[in-house]
């Protein structure tokens, strides 16, 4: 993929990132804690573009968003999210496109340290200092977020395919 429809793209998912959880909280009640509908746009991102532009679309993503809409806020959510939303961006961008795992495993492995280290920097923001609360904030952050990871193992594969076969098409004409 060219570069300028790297950076297009990019814009897309950052976007995206910031009209769906706006739009799903506001007209649906979804609570973003819990389905992560910042999170879709951010991965797809990462897996469509590259670690580069993952980790950059992670970045932005939730610092434009707290700044547009005031979702997240910014204590103690937006650096918490900036931390993780760049970590699923990179990760994804560089197990899938660097490394050539599966979609499963990029999403795997991205989710999983993201998550990580929402409830480690969380728990760090809010003093906690005993390594057991870590753990436990960790391993929160991963339980309350499991609608959100079910969805995108469900949702993420899907789009990724449909955008590729959509590329492909149009670098053959």
């Amino acid at each position: 993929m060219r570069k300028n429809n790297k950076v297009v793209l990019s814009g897309l998912f950052i976007a995206l990132g910031i009209i769906i959880p706006f739009f799903a909280g506001h007209a649906f009640g979804i609570r973003g804690t819990v389905f992560l509908p910042m999170h879709i746009p951010v991965l797809l991102c990462g897996l469509m573009c590259g670690p580069k532009y993952g980790l950059l679309c992670g970045v932005l993503t939730p610092l434009l968003s707290s700044l547009i809409t005031g979702m997240p806020p910014t204590f103690p959510m937006l650096p918490v999210l900036i931390c993780e939303l760049s970590l699923y961006g990179m990760i994804s961008g560089w197990a899938y496109r660097v490394r050539g795992y599966s979609i499963y495993l990029a999403l795997f492995f991205a989710i999983l340290a993201g998550r990580i280290t929402n409830g480690i920097i969380l728990a760090a923001l809010l003093s906690f200092d005993t390594s057991r609360l870590v753990l436990l904030s960790s391993v929160y952050s991963v339980l309350k977020g499991l609608p959100g990871v079910v969805i995108q193992f469900t949702l993420v594969p899907i789009l990724v395919k449909y955008l590729e076969g959509k590329m492909s098409k149009e670098e053959q004409c």
